[in-house]
């Protein structure tokens, strides 16, 4: 009895440890899909670009902060805690060892001079110095010698070789023959005809292609495919567009008559940027600095959601079968 008991109690905690687990798996799942993944950029310009952007999830558990300032710099946080650093920070560090190599570099120097100058058998080294260079200059006098005389006897070769190439050449050169020429004649012509029978055939299988894609294009159900892929993709950008932004721009040429014309262009648009972004003009002056910022998030959840709708559409997935088949 007792070895039974043990054994479901041993189960019972298993199965409770697996459920807990699976509870823990399809809790992270559900907070992935429904939790957003918010953005936030802000950029500006005054003679030279600069901005940031910082995408974050679940209040910054996740975040990734990449900035623009003369260099760029990217920062990764978990839990607050910095994961990936590249840029400034890096060159800091990587100047440091640079100098600590030069302080290494420094002391061996002078360890290296300390034991020269401690050493009483400096005239020994010197003797066997001057020996050794003596010698040097013996062997390195006879090997310019040697190199001088292989290179005599490869010019002489090489001369000779020109003079049977000439020989053989002008034996070689034959007379003009009529019948020769009409073999060159006849060898273009084929190659002729050649390229403009492949140029007819490349023509041939295009015109080919082009009723196939003709056809595809013109098929209901591939046309009703591309309409639900079309209307799926444009509320994905309307999902994701930015719900925020602002911004202030200041802007202006010599001439005066082309400032006017982008306020004629952007007329027609203010009711959609009315109130969220300033447009200065500046007449007879070259001018271009502005700020903007913009702010939105992203549901992964929305979006495997469009998956799954557009791969549950009959007409899609024989659209996918064709293309498969096209390519092979």
């Amino acid at each position: 009895m007792m070895i039974t008991a043990t054994i479901f109690t041993i189960i019972k905690v298993a199965g409770l440890a697996f459920l807990s687990l699976l509870a823990l798996i399809v809790l992270l799942l559900i907070l992935v899909l429904t939790v957003p993944v918010r953005y936030g950029i802000r950029g500006t310009y005054d003679k030279k670009p600069a901005g940031r952007a910082v995408v974050s999830w679940l209040f910054h558990l996740l975040s990734c902060k990449v900035s623009y300032d003369k260099e760029l710099t990217v920062l990764v946080r978990i839990l607050g805690f910095p994961i990936t650093v590249a840029g400034g920070k890096k060159k800091e560090l990587e100047s440091r060892d640079g100098a600590d190599g030069e302080g290494d570099s420094q002391f061996t120097g002078t360890a290296g001079t300390e034991e020269e100058l401690s050493g009483e058998e400096a005239p020994f080294g010197e003797g066997l110095s001057s020996q050794g260079e003596a010698s040097y200059g013996e062997e390195a006098s006879s090997e310019e010698e040697k190199s001088s005389g292989k290179k005599a006897d490869r010019k002489t070769k090489s001369a000779r070789g020109r003079k049977k190439r000439q020989k053989q050449k002008e034996k070689k050169k034959p007379g003009f023959s009529f019948a020769g020429l009409c073999d060159k004649l006849k060898g273009k012509a084929d190659s002729i005809r050649g390229k403009i029978r492949n140029i007819k055939m490349q023509i041939q299988e295009l015109l080919e292609k082009k009723d196939q894609v003709v056809a595809f294009l013109k098929d209901k159900g591939n046309q009703a495919a591309f309409l639900l892929v079309k209307k799926k993709l444009i509320a994905v950008l309307k999902h994701s567009f930015p719900k925020k932004y602002k911004g202030r721009f200041r802007f202006g040429f010599e001439d005066p008559y082309k400032t006017g014309q982008i306020l004629t262009c952007a007329a027609p648009f203010y009711g959609i940027y009315g109130g969220k972004l300033e447009l200065i003009p500046v007449f007879e002056e070259e001018v271009l600095e502005g700020e903007l910022e913009v702010s939105g998030r992203v549901c992964l959840g929305y979006l495997v959601l469009v998956g799954i709708q557009i791969l549950l559409d009959r007409n899609f997935r024989i659209l996918l079968k064709k293309l498969k088949r096209m390519r092979g």
